[in-house]
Protein backbone atom coordinates (compact mmCIF):
# COMPACT_ATOMS: atom_id res chain seq x y z
CA UNK A 1 0.00 0.00 0.00
CA UNK A 2 1.32 3.16 -0.81
CA UNK A 3 0.21 6.36 1.66
CA UNK A 4 0.82 9.73 1.23
CA UNK A 5 1.23 10.76 5.20
CA UNK A 6 1.37 14.30 6.59
CA UNK A 7 4.16 16.89 4.55
CA UNK A 8 4.13 15.13 1.54
CA UNK A 9 5.40 12.26 2.77
CA UNK A 10 5.11 9.05 0.74
CA UNK A 11 5.49 5.58 2.28
CA UNK A 12 5.12 1.79 1.24
CA UNK A 13 3.49 0.20 3.93
CA UNK A 14 2.74 -4.25 3.84
CA UNK A 15 0.52 -6.09 6.02
CA UNK A 16 1.77 -5.85 9.81
CA UNK A 17 3.16 -2.62 9.12
CA UNK A 18 2.34 -0.03 11.99
CA UNK A 19 1.83 3.61 11.90
CA UNK A 20 2.51 5.49 15.22
CA UNK A 21 5.34 7.33 17.26
CA UNK A 22 7.91 4.71 17.55
CA UNK A 23 10.37 4.37 16.49
CA UNK A 24 10.64 1.06 14.62
CA UNK A 25 6.95 2.26 13.10
CA UNK A 26 6.69 1.39 8.99
CA UNK A 27 4.95 5.08 9.22
CA UNK A 28 5.88 7.44 12.04
CA UNK A 29 4.29 10.51 13.07
CA UNK A 30 5.41 12.90 15.69
CA UNK A 31 2.47 14.18 16.19
CA UNK A 32 1.87 13.76 20.07
CA UNK A 33 -1.80 13.34 19.85
CA UNK A 34 -0.60 9.85 18.31
CA UNK A 35 0.43 6.81 20.55
CA UNK A 36 3.65 4.98 19.81
CA UNK A 37 1.33 2.24 17.87
CA UNK A 38 -1.65 3.97 16.45
CA UNK A 39 -3.33 1.27 13.80
CA UNK A 40 -1.72 -1.18 11.60
CA UNK A 41 -1.72 -2.69 8.23
CA UNK A 42 -3.57 -6.17 8.11
CA UNK A 43 -4.53 -8.69 5.13
CA UNK A 44 -7.86 -9.55 5.11
CA UNK A 45 -10.21 -11.91 2.76
CA UNK A 46 -11.70 -8.70 1.65
CA UNK A 47 -8.30 -6.79 0.88
CA UNK A 48 -5.33 -4.70 2.77
CA UNK A 49 -7.22 -3.01 6.11
CA UNK A 50 -6.41 -0.49 8.62
CA UNK A 51 -7.12 -1.23 12.02
CA UNK A 52 -6.87 1.10 15.31
CA UNK A 53 -4.96 0.21 17.91
CA UNK A 54 -5.88 3.42 19.37
CA UNK A 55 -8.95 5.65 19.52
CA UNK A 56 -10.76 5.11 16.00
CA UNK A 57 -10.17 6.32 12.16
CA UNK A 58 -12.21 8.31 10.33
CA UNK A 59 -12.93 7.95 6.73
CA UNK A 60 -16.00 8.66 4.23
CA UNK A 61 -18.52 6.66 6.25
CA UNK A 62 -17.54 8.09 9.75
CA UNK A 63 -15.55 6.85 12.80
CA UNK A 64 -14.60 2.92 12.39
CA UNK A 65 -12.08 0.72 14.34
CA UNK A 66 -11.25 -0.84 10.76
CA UNK A 67 -11.24 0.25 7.44
CA UNK A 68 -10.95 -1.72 4.19
CA UNK A 69 -8.17 0.19 2.45
CA UNK A 70 -8.90 1.25 -1.51
CA UNK A 71 -6.91 4.23 -3.72
CA UNK A 72 -8.06 7.89 -3.48
CA UNK A 73 -9.23 7.23 0.58
CA UNK A 74 -8.46 10.39 3.54
CA UNK A 75 -8.28 8.56 6.58
CA UNK A 76 -8.01 10.89 9.64
CA UNK A 77 -5.84 9.49 12.36
CA UNK A 78 -6.27 12.41 14.62
CA UNK A 79 -8.82 15.98 13.81
CA UNK A 80 -6.76 17.47 10.92
CA UNK A 81 -4.16 14.63 10.43
CA UNK A 82 -4.85 12.69 6.85
CA UNK A 83 -3.48 10.10 5.78
CA UNK A 84 -4.00 9.78 1.84
CA UNK A 85 -4.12 6.16 0.16
CA UNK A 86 -2.35 6.51 -3.45
CA UNK A 87 -2.00 2.77 -4.10
CA UNK A 88 -3.16 -0.80 -2.95
CA UNK A 89 -1.20 -4.05 -4.09
CA UNK A 90 -2.95 -7.06 -2.74
CA UNK A 91 0.55 -9.42 -2.14
CA UNK A 92 0.43 -12.44 -4.09
CA UNK A 93 1.17 -15.91 -2.89
CA UNK A 94 1.11 -19.30 -3.62
CA UNK A 95 0.72 -20.57 0.25
CA UNK A 96 -2.36 -19.22 2.35
CA UNK A 97 -1.77 -15.39 3.45
CA UNK A 98 -1.81 -15.49 7.38
CA UNK A 99 -4.06 -12.61 8.69
CA UNK A 100 -1.96 -9.87 10.76
CA UNK A 101 -4.46 -10.03 14.22
CA UNK A 102 -4.41 -6.36 16.32
CA UNK A 103 -2.23 -6.10 18.84
CA UNK A 104 -3.66 -7.36 22.41
CA UNK A 105 -6.25 -8.96 20.86
CA UNK A 106 -7.60 -11.97 22.72
CA UNK A 107 -8.44 -15.67 22.27
CA UNK A 108 -10.59 -16.98 23.21
CA UNK A 109 -13.04 -13.93 24.21
CA UNK A 110 -13.83 -12.17 27.01
CA UNK A 111 -16.16 -12.67 30.13
CA UNK A 112 -16.46 -8.87 32.10
CA UNK A 113 -18.00 -9.72 35.23
CA UNK A 114 -19.11 -6.61 37.03
CA UNK A 115 -18.95 -6.59 41.20
CA UNK A 116 -19.00 -2.38 41.12
CA UNK A 117 -15.85 -2.14 43.06
CA UNK A 118 -13.66 -5.06 41.30
CA UNK A 119 -13.94 -6.54 37.48
CA UNK A 120 -13.62 -9.92 37.18
CA UNK A 121 -11.81 -10.82 33.72
CA UNK A 122 -12.15 -14.43 32.42
CA UNK A 123 -10.19 -16.48 29.86
CA UNK A 124 -10.52 -19.87 28.92
CA UNK A 125 -7.10 -21.17 29.55
CA UNK A 126 -5.97 -18.49 31.35
CA UNK A 127 -5.83 -17.31 35.10
CA UNK A 128 -9.15 -14.92 36.62
CA UNK A 129 -7.99 -11.45 36.57
CA UNK A 130 -9.24 -8.80 39.10
CA UNK A 131 -9.44 -5.37 38.53
CA UNK A 132 -9.83 -3.37 41.80
CA UNK A 133 -10.42 -0.31 42.61
CA UNK A 134 -10.71 3.48 40.55
CA UNK A 135 -10.24 1.04 37.34
CA UNK A 136 -12.65 -0.94 38.01
CA UNK A 137 -15.36 1.90 39.04
CA UNK A 138 -14.28 3.38 35.58
CA UNK A 139 -14.95 0.13 33.77
CA UNK A 140 -18.02 -0.63 35.26
CA UNK A 141 -19.36 2.63 34.64
CA UNK A 142 -18.82 3.21 31.34
CA UNK A 143 -20.03 -0.43 30.69
CA UNK A 144 -23.50 0.70 32.35
CA UNK A 145 -24.15 3.14 30.44
CA UNK A 146 -24.28 1.26 27.61
CA UNK A 147 -23.57 3.50 24.85
CA UNK A 148 -21.02 6.15 24.06
CA UNK A 149 -21.62 8.93 26.60
CA UNK A 150 -19.45 12.18 27.42
CA UNK A 151 -16.66 11.25 29.60
CA UNK A 152 -17.81 14.15 31.75
CA UNK A 153 -21.26 12.21 32.90
CA UNK A 154 -19.17 9.39 33.95
CA UNK A 155 -16.54 11.11 35.86
CA UNK A 156 -19.02 13.02 37.86
CA UNK A 157 -20.78 9.40 38.92
CA UNK A 158 -16.87 8.44 39.92
CA UNK A 159 -16.74 11.83 41.95
CA UNK A 160 -19.67 13.01 42.70
CA UNK A 161 -17.73 16.39 44.94
CA UNK A 162 -18.73 19.74 43.65
CA UNK A 163 -15.11 19.76 41.37
CA UNK A 164 -13.56 22.27 38.86
CA UNK A 165 -14.45 20.75 35.31
CA UNK A 166 -10.42 21.09 35.34
CA UNK A 167 -9.37 19.58 38.05
CA UNK A 168 -12.15 16.64 36.74
CA UNK A 169 -10.81 16.23 34.05
CA UNK A 170 -6.95 15.97 35.29
CA UNK A 171 -8.54 12.91 37.68
CA UNK A 172 -10.43 11.16 34.23
CA UNK A 173 -7.10 11.31 32.35
CA UNK A 174 -4.97 10.62 35.15
CA UNK A 175 -6.94 7.32 36.16
CA UNK A 176 -7.64 6.32 32.84
CA UNK A 177 -4.30 6.15 31.99
CA UNK A 178 -3.73 3.89 34.92
CA UNK A 179 -6.50 1.66 33.76
CA UNK A 180 -5.15 1.45 29.94
CA UNK A 181 -1.70 0.57 32.15
CA UNK A 182 -3.38 -2.39 34.32
CA UNK A 183 -5.02 -3.88 30.74
CA UNK A 184 -1.88 -3.92 29.04
CA UNK A 185 -0.24 -5.77 31.80
CA UNK A 186 -2.35 -8.54 32.03
CA UNK A 187 -2.70 -9.00 28.31
CA UNK A 188 -6.07 -7.44 27.35
CA UNK A 189 -6.67 -4.90 24.44
CA UNK A 190 -5.62 -0.99 26.37
CA UNK A 191 -8.83 0.31 24.24
CA UNK A 192 -11.59 -1.89 25.51
CA UNK A 193 -12.88 1.48 26.71
CA UNK A 194 -12.22 4.07 24.22
CA UNK A 195 -12.81 7.82 23.17
CA UNK A 196 -13.97 9.24 20.44
CA UNK A 197 -13.23 12.73 18.91
CA UNK A 198 -16.52 14.03 19.99
CA UNK A 199 -15.65 13.76 23.85
CA UNK A 200 -17.49 10.87 24.61
CA UNK A 201 -16.40 6.91 26.25
CA UNK A 202 -17.74 3.90 25.56
CA UNK A 203 -16.93 0.18 26.22
CA UNK A 204 -15.54 -1.85 23.35
CA UNK A 205 -16.33 -5.34 22.68
CA UNK A 206 -15.76 -7.93 20.63
CA UNK A 207 -18.48 -10.00 18.69
CA UNK A 208 -18.04 -12.78 21.34
CA UNK A 209 -17.06 -10.85 24.20
CA UNK A 210 -19.89 -11.10 26.98
CA UNK A 211 -20.77 -8.93 30.14
CA UNK A 212 -22.21 -9.67 33.44
CA UNK A 213 -23.44 -7.30 35.78
CA UNK A 214 -22.99 -8.52 39.39
CA UNK A 215 -23.51 -5.34 41.19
Amino acid sequence: MLLRGPGGTLCWLAPGAVIGRSETAGLRLTDPRVSEMQAYVSLREEGLVLRALKGMLKGRSGRRAEIVLAPGQRIFIARGLALEVLAVHRPISTEPVPHTRPSGQLDPPLLLELRQETVLIHRTGNPTTELTGMSARILCEVARFDAPAPWHWVARELWRGDLDRGLLRQRWDRNNRTLRRKLREVGVREDLIRPDWSGNIELVLGPEDRLIDRS
